[in-house]
């Protein structure tokens, strides 16, 4: 699939950013270019004083200085070619970091991590590649071949007026080249990325691989995806070198057209030879800049194709950060202090499904949650849970109908400053990589080791963190140096720091034992005195330490009460309790 002409242009936008060092490459690139076609012009002095008998030391050293400074120029060009590069490639990458983690959660959902990850390294350093050989190409090697032609003219215009048909023609050819390489190098990006993906799925579930007894197959999966990968690389290859066999065959017809054409003028009289050998230096001067442009002409369609690539990832729809400010209402700045109540007023939620119609998660959802309260929310699953949870962090967007808190439309309210109220256990505890003290501090920076400790002793980390090394200890790949439980209690942990007042967890207890739930039910109790919390559960203890219980069923609320209320008069109620193995209620 081609970038197509959006990227082209977006490219060349790019390239107006970093003038300066753009600006000092053309500079230099032109001085090279000058210094270099005064070589022949010497060469032909010296020539010419070889035959009259006359002194050429002048000539020679001026020879040598030309080409000193011709080699110092083109350094300098090529240093600012590199700087202009780095810039272009570090404005793509904070363009796809900020279109990526500010994407909605949604739109990401069809995005692959490895293929998202492929497009931040390898595309951007298939630009990176690309574009240096370009633009060093055009800001180098374009004045050199423009110089030499010009000076053809000046020095034998029939023999220039050769020369230029036939590198016209090989410039039409490569031109009409150049789409089939964007196309392949759009189409050899998109499988590396597959294969990123594929290769990162094994690394990451290589645990659950090697127990299924699947290593093999999945060995095979990533051999595919990889040979896929080589067959898009032929393909961009055999579009690439077609170019190469033009260029070479223009620039050998034209050399031996300038000695053709030329030792007929030169044996009839009509060209001296000081003249002859002038313009063949010319021309060979002409040979290596005529190949860079041709192969410019390639590289610059593969990095439009990376380029078309990178946008595509950092263009997915952003989720709202501002409020919404509805009907000319102020945007409200936030609800009061203390817990908050919340609201939410026939609530429907639909997944986005690709290449099918959205999945309903949430029909008319109505449910009020007191100030201070601490829900239970049950159900079966699929019934619309953890997407009630996340609707209320604003992970999503409601299809229809609207979530207060205290009473103000979550719409109205900045998305950093409704996240700065609440705290949110997701139903798989992520850990991030890196240390603890970054773990239990991301929500809340500025947290003193204080505040981290004395919530690490409540949700019983703190004899784990200390014999780990301290909150500068290592939590390993993606959490991996702690055990499923601690995992969980330091994502709680994390929440708890930054001291929510509205607390929303997501089977948070699931992965914990007796003694490291009760810890953790206490911790929440404590915290329930400063703000409200809403807890998807399916451990009965969990369920029995909340105020009430919502029960809720292919996306509505069924019913809400107390443990006893609901076991009298729901049927799928007891059924959930009976299917459980059920612990005794925590004092």
């Amino acid at each position: 699939m081609s970038a197509g002409p959006g990227a082209r242009r977006d490219l060349l936008r790019r390239l107006r950013a970093p003038r300066a060092a753009l600006g000092l490459a053309a500079l230099a690139g032109l001085g090279a270019a000058a210094a270099t076609l005064t070589q022949p012009v010497l060469v032909r002095h010296v020539v010419s004083g070889v035959e009259a008998g006359e002194p050429v030391g002048t000539w020679v050293g001026a020879l040598v200085a030309a080409l000193l400074a011709a080699g110092l120029l083109a350094g300098a060009q090529l240093w600012g070619v590199h700087r202009a590069v780095e810039q272009v490639v570090l404005g793509l990458r904070r363009e796809l970091a900020a279109g990526v983690l500010h994407a909605r959660v949604d739109a990401l959902a069809s995005t692959r991590t490895g293929d998202v990850v492929s497009r931040m390294t390898a595309d951007t350093a298939a630009v990176r590649t690309s574009l240096a050989q370009c633009a060093s190409a055009v800001l180098g090697a374009a004045p050199l071949l423009v110089g030499a032609l010009a000076a053809m003219f000046v020095v034998d215009v029939p023999l220039a007026l050769v020369t230029v048909a036939v590198v016209a023609l090989a410039a039409v050819a490569v031109l009409l080249l150049v789409g089939r390489v964007e196309r392949a190098s759009a189409e050899l990006r998109t499988a590396s990325g597959r294969l990123s993906e594929a290769f990162e799925r094994s690394v990451r579930g290589l645990r659950t691989i090697r127990v299924s007894n699947a290593t093999d197959r999945e060995t095979a999966a990533v051999g595919r995806r990889a040979e896929e990968a080589a067959s898009a690389g032929l393909a961009l290859a055999r579009a690439v070198v077609v170019i190469s066999p033009v260029s070479t065959v223009t620039v050998h017809l034209a050399v031996l057209t300038v000695l053709g054409v030329g030792g007929v003028r030169v044996a009839v009289g009509g060209l001296p030879v000081g003249r002859l050998v002038e313009f063949a230096l010319f021309a060979f001067l002409m040979v290596v800049p005529l190949n860079q442009c041709f192969a410019a002409a390639g590289a610059f369609a593969e990095a439009a194709g990376a380029v078309g690539r990178v946008r595509s990832a950092a263009a997915l729809p952003a989720e709202p950060r501002l409020p919404v400010g509805r009907e000319g209402t102020p945007p409200v700045v936030a609800p009061g202090p203390g817990p908050v109540g919340v609201e939410l007023e026939g609530v429907s939620y639909a997944y986005p499904v690709e290449d099918g119609p959205p999945r309903a998660a949430l029909d008319g959802l109505g449910l009020a949650v007191a100030a201070g309260t601490r829900l239970a929310v049950v159900g079966p699953s699929g019934a619309g849970k953890s997407t009630l949870l996340g609707l209320l962090a604003r992970l999503h967007e409601p299809t229809a109908g609207r979530i207060l808190l205290d009473g103000h439309d979550v719409r109205d309210l900045p998305v950093d400053r409704l996240r700065g109220l609440l705290g949110y256990v997701e139903q798989d505890a992520p850990v991030l990589s890196g240390t603890l003290r970054e773990n239990l501090t991301l929500a809340a920076p500025g947290a003193d080791d204080e505040r981290c400790r004395r919530v690490l002793d409540a949700v019983g980390l703190a004899d784990v963190v200390e014999r780990a090394g301290g909150l500068d200890a290592d939590a390993g790949e993606a959490g991996r140096a702690l055990s499923g439980g601690e995992r969980q209690r330091l994502a709680l942990a994390r929440s708890l720091v930054a001291q929510p007042r509205l607390l929303l967890l997501d089977e948070a207890t699931s992965s914990l034992d007796g003694e490291s739930e009760r810890r953790v039910l206490d911790a929440v109790r404590a915290v329930a005195r400063t703000c409200t919390v809403v807890v998807v559960a399916h451990r009965l203890s969990t369920v029995l330490d909340c105020d009430e219980i919502v029960l809720v069923d292919r996306g509505r609320v069924v019913d809400r009460g107390t443990h006893d209320e609901l076991v009298a008069r729901q049927p799928l109620y007891r059924r959930m309790v009976a299917g459980q193995l059920v612990a005794e209620p925590v004092p």
